[in-house]
């Protein structure tokens, strides 16, 4: 009797029947490859057995019993490879959230800083005396660094 997943549509992956949508990352999985050949040399042995008992003239014909260890190679290593695909998409998964995550804190970082900026009664008066023309250039610019390495030294996280 064959199961669910035996029944499925499958594919001749190196003398192993496997679900084509496997067959593009079967060969970057290197342990499965290991498992694989492990037991082809091990479906072998099977082969062998067989024409021992041909040859011996008693009648014992393995293979059927090849036949069911071939198809139990197949699930065996079809539901290896899902379950390692399975482990490599959420050790990817974790990583890739971790990756947002810092990115996504550095955003309200540098919105916070913003917000703060918007607010600054010195960031405030300057550009309302810019805009009139009323500012002294120079001065006023300078002002501005003074007020910009404040901030950097009281709350910046950075060094650079």
């Amino acid at each position: 009797m064959k199961s669910e997943a035996s029944a499925e549509k499958r594919v001749n992956y190196k003398e192993v029947q496997i679900p084509p949508d496997l067959v593009a990352v079967i060969p970057h999985m290197d342990d499965l490859e290991g498992y694989r050949e492990e037991l082809r040399n091990l479906g072998g042995q099977w082969d062998l057995l067989t024409i021992l008992g041909q040859m011996s003239g008693t009648g014992t014909d393995m293979s059927e019993t090849r036949e069911q260890f071939q198809e139990l190679t197949s699930e065996l290593l079809s539901r290896l490879s899902r379950e390692t695909l399975h482990n490599a998409v959420q050790t990817i998964g974790a990583k890739a959230q971790v990756a947002v995550d810092i990115l996504i804190r550095n955003l309200f970082e540098r919105t916070a800083d913003i917000g703060f900026l918007a607010t600054d009664d010195d960031v405030r008066q300057f550009l309302l005396t810019w805009e009139t023309g009323q500012a002294n250039a120079p001065a006023a610019i300078k002002r501005l660094q003074m007020r910009f390495r404040e901030y950097v030294a009281k709350y910046s996280v950075y060094y650079n």
